[in-house]
């Protein structure tokens, strides 16, 4: 992040440094990137706020539009709508996935609603780490000192929108100091200062709506930056109704600290190496020290299915390969933790489509 003092000095000479063109209503920005490294880049980390603040610089002076397309690879560009000092939508579209092990962003201080459309992908912060898998909506909040790091899963590239914003933005909005916006939207109260903080939410038809509208946009019309921040404040909206209307109902959204998500990660490990015994949800409650809920819920928004789904997933992928070698159904069977091999020939036939005799015909 830039004191005052910094950001026009910082703003200038990085555009001395770039190439500028215009299209309708957006800004094409390629900077040169060894320099850029050297002013936004520490430690393999992108300075995210400091970019913001220089993007916002250039939009106030002139330099640009309030809609800019920065070039950060010759194979991958972002699109950044500047909607306030401390709001932004930023725009991934078909994100190539051998380049998003490069992305490591500093965003502390903000929020983030993050509603992807395609993709599978590991995003680490601090020393945990959160597989998003298809579609996908999660609000987080990061705390001083907070990275984020991205990483595909497969060869899949990744598509996405994101809306940022700091606290504060709300609070001014709302008309709401800090003690009743957390008690208003107990979903987005500050992190501790270290802290990484999440929501994260069933795909919402209407925020998955919202997003792909955004994406569908057409670029070259003159309205074109006043649609976005249209929607983008119909998606906040949605995103707030949807906290509040699911703490009317108790509260029932999963909020996973970086505790949870590690003890969740246990949970998928012990999976994977006792696909064989009798894992029951209270024997893995009790092994993770996690509730009922945050267990199963918590399990699927982190990894894309349920306990039960990965578990049943384990003993075929693993019965499959028994199989293989040679082994019976019925020896099959018992190593992958089914008693009776007629429970065994019906869940293979439900995963595979075949029974085992059929697959290994």
């Amino acid at each position: 992040m830039l004191k005052d003092d910094q950001i026009a000095d910082t703003a200038n000479a990085l555009a001395e440094h770039s190439t500028f063109s215009r299209k309708g209503s957006i800004t094409e920005v390629t900077p040169n990137l060894d320099y850029f490294k050297d002013r936004f880049v520490v430690r393999d980390t992108v300075d995210f706020t400091a970019s913001l603040q220089v993007y916002e610089h250039w939009a106030k002076t002139g330099r640009s539009t309030r809609v800019l397309r920065v070039a950060l690879d010759e194979h991958l560009s972002k699109e950044y709508h500047l909607l306030g000092s401390d709001c932004f939508l930023s725009i991934g579209r078909e994100e190539p996935a051998r380049l998003l092990a490069k992305a490591r962003f500093d965003v502390s201080g903000w929020t983030l609603l993050q509603v992807q459309l395609q993709g599978d992908v590991v995003e680490t912060f601090s020393d945990q780490s959160l597989e998003t898998r298809n579609t996908a909506c999660i609000l987080s909040h990061f705390g001083e000192g907070s990275t984020l790091h991205f990483q595909s899963l497969g060869e899949q590239p990744r598509t996405l929108v994101v809306l940022g914003f700091k606290p504060e933005m709300l609070e001014s909005k709302l008309g709401l100091d800090q003690k009743a916006l957390k008690a208003h939207f107990n979903a987005l109260g500050r992190a501790d200062k270290s802290t990484t903080q999440f929501r994260l939410l069933e795909p919402n038809p209407r925020m998955v709506q919202s997003a792909r509208e955004i994406l569908d946009l057409p670029q070259e019309d003159a309205l074109y930056p006043l649609m976005v921040e249209s929607i983008a404040t119909s998606l906040l909206l949605q995103c707030l109704n949807e906290l509040r209307s699911q703490k009317g109902q108790g509260d029932r959204a999963i909020r996973l600290r970086d505790t949870d998500i590690q003890q969740l990660n246990r949970v998928k490990h012990r999976i994977e190496a006792d696909y064989a015994s009798p894992l029951s949800l209270q024997e893995l409650g009790k092994f993770s020290g996690l509730n009922r809920q945050k267990l199963t819920g918590g399990f699927k928004l982190l990894f894309g299915v349920s306990v039960n789904e990965y578990l049943v997933f384990q003993r075929m992928t693993n019965a499959r390969g028994l199989l293989k070698q040679g082994l019976t159904a019925g020896e099959t069977a018992r190593r992958v933790g089914y008693q009776e091999q007629s429970s065994f020939t019906r869940a293979f036939k439900r995963f595979f489509g075949v029974t085992p005799r059929e697959y290994l015909a």
